[in-house]
């Protein structure tokens, strides 16, 4: 019999864990195992405590001493059963169906070469570059995969799905989306539609890190992720020398606020559409990113080694979005004429 281990990080849900369990424990085929590792200070662990404390699957309930999600799925990964088949997990702003631990572990015996199941519109392989390949919120993964890797970095208190999307495929990792195993958001989950804010900017995951630890392996496969981050730096350089010079004309100052701003929204515009939300979005990161980059590098002085287990420089990766393409695709314009 196919041993699953559901592993779920927590922080703050004290208002819709609840719904979290229930859900877990209604599920038409259960985990022989439940590991959740909780990070919070609003009750959220003592409620776990009541609410499994008449379960009949085995738990463990554990408070994190890490930090960040991959910290949590790391401390969980050392609590579980060495000798799991699967590895599932499901986020806590996340609801599923109750058939939705069944459908992972009937796509794994049904593709015993497959090593990833996510979510998504169609029943196919996804490719490595694809957005699909990793779902790091909902997923299920082989034992030997996971190990392949050695967990998540936790060096990344954000991004850590990033990162594992990256040294999963160079390793040659094989993924396949299914639909059976789609979620929706929860609508009480107090994680969702999150405010962009200075406080969670400081964790938001930037280039710099990615670059720090791939170098300029990271440049070619994520061009456009490099490319916004360097923007936004040189957004606020030109700001602090134009408030120099145009001191003593507000119109001007205005105008150097105004005219970067109008161009980085043009520029997602003619790559992604227009949306006002979205520009009003985009006009946040703008200005919070700078912020976030400095916090990384202020972190990357006193990073331990990173995790490169599974990480293939070889391997021919590239991140398959249009925007990249596009931008590739003028960088190979260029070098011809070099």
């Amino acid at each position: 019999m196919t041993f699953c281990s559901l592993g779920i990080p927590t922080k703050n849900n004290a208002d819709s864990i609840h719904l979290t369990v229930a859900q877990i424990l209604n599920q038409t085929r259960q985990p022989d195992e439940i590991v959740i590792c909780d990070d919070s200070d609003d009750g959220t662990f003592e409620i776990l405590q009541n609410l499994l404390e008449d379960c009949e699957i085995k738990y463990k309930l554990i408070r994190q001493t890490s930090d960040g999600v991959a910290g949590a799925y790391n401390e969980i990964l050392n609590v579980v059963s060495p000798s799991f088949d699967i590895f599932a997990t499901i986020q806590t702003e996340f609801a599923v169906s109750d058939n939705w631990l069944e459908s992972h572990i009937r796509q794994h015996i049904k593709n015993p070469n497959v090593d990833i199941i996510n979510p998504g519109k169609h029943s196919r392989l996804c490719e490595p570059g694809s957005a699909n390949y990793f779902h790091g919120r909902n997923f299920s993964i082989k034992r030997n995969t996971l190990h392949n890797v050695s967990g998540w970095d936790d060096n990344f208190l954000r991004g850590e799905d990033w990162d594992m999307h990256i040294r999963l495929a160079t390793s040659g990792s094989i993924s396949k989306s299914d639909p059976k195993v789609q979620h929706e958001i929860m609508q009480d989950s107090a994680n969702i539609h999150s405010p962009v804010t200075i406080s969670t900017y400081i964790r938001h995951p930037t280039s710099a890190t990615f670059i720090k630890k791939y170098g300029m392996w990271y440049v070619w496969f994520h061009p456009v992720h490099v490319l916004h981050d360097l923007y936004t730096v040189v957004n606020i350089l030109f700001i602090a020398i134009a408030s120099v010079f145009t001191m003593y004309s507000s119109i001007y100052f205005i105008i150097s606020l105004i005219v970067p701003s109008m161009l980085y929204i043009g520029i997602f515009t003619k790559l992604r559409g227009f949306d006002f939300d979205s520009s009003l979005l985009l006009l946040k990161k703008l200005y919070l990113t700078p912020i976030s980059i400095m916090i990384a590098e202020i972190r990357l002085l006193q990073t331990n080694i990173f995790n490169y287990s599974g990480f293939d420089v070889n391997f021919e990766l590239r991140e398959k979005s249009l925007s990249n393409e596009k931008i590739r695709n003028i960088w190979r314009t260029i070098s011809q004429f070099k």
